[in-house]
């Protein structure tokens, strides 16, 4: 979907559901199944479902849809809820119930999250979360709840070897402009998001940083779950509290011209 704000496009497409992340170093051991024995990376959505109805001032929509990878052991179906409000602000409330068909399965997944894409004029980023550095589920104590601002490029942690990045957890909003447009992301619970100039695949692509193919857009991640880091390239996986498998997960978020 596009949405515009005084006739100058701000949300390009989006949002899509999506599993998968630029691997990272302490998912060596487990990316060679997720590539050619899950297909993580392949994940697709399938259209199941479309009802409109309006409800006083608001429309509400529903999508339906299924998700799959080549692997067809499982899937999710999702449900998307849309409330438009005479405002312009656009409640988003997805949710994912697991649909298992077989018993290949991955035992872990390395995120339950959806992907949008930005103007990238909409470079100027101020949240309300953990900062200023990158944080994840089992990597935070280092990162302290306040008000933070940057550029998008500047959210990006340039490692040797170009991986997932960049992330900040608990975040309650987050917005983003160019000081004229803006569009802020007001979460319903808090989420984490991460936003970059370049794609999940054009990270992966990359041997090296000054390698990732740029965007024109800005790729914003929400992310209800993420596998955490672990040490598993020279020690243990995530610890279970940090794990993230095959489960129901529910994401809501507000958009705001």
């Amino acid at each position: 979907q596009s949405i515009e704000k005084n006739g100058r496009p701000v949300v390009l497409a989006g949002p899509a559901f999506t599993i998968w992340r630029a691997p990272i170093d302490n998912d060596m051991y487990k990316t060679p199944d997720w590539l050619n024995k899950y297909f993580l990376h392949k994940g697709h959505e399938a259209s199941a479902g479309f009802s409109a109805e309006q409800h006083g001032d608001n429309w509400q929509v529903l999508c339906e849809n299924e998700f799959g990878t080549t692997n067809a052991a499982w899937g999710y179906t999702l449900k998307y809820r849309y409330t438009i409000r005479p405002t312009g602000e656009v409640e988003v409330r997805l949710t994912g119930v697991p649909v298992i068909r077989g018993t290949l399965l991955p035992a872990q997944l390395p995120r339950l999250g959806v992907v949008l894409q930005l103007s990238g004029h909409l470079d100027q980023v101020s949240w309300f979360g953990r900062g200023p550095g990158e944080s994840y589920p089992d990597s935070c104590a280092h990162a302290l709840l306040g008000l933070y601002e940057a550029t998008v490029r500047d959210l990006h942690t340039p490692y040797i070897k170009p991986q997932e990045n960049g992330a900040r957890l608990d975040t309650r909003w987050v917005g983003f402009s160019d000081g004229q447009q803006t569009l802020k992301v007001q979460a319903a619970t808090p989420l984490m998001f991460s936003a970059h100039t370049y794609s999940t695949e054009a990270l992966a692509k990359a041997r090296h940083d000054h390698e990732i193919e740029q965007s024109a857009a800005i790729h914003l991640h929400l992310d209800a779950r993420q596998l955490g880091l672990g040490s598993n390239s020279c020690g243990p996986e995530a610890l279970p509290g940090y794990q993230l498998g095959i489960e129901p997960f529910e994401l809501a978020f507000t958009l705001v011209g």
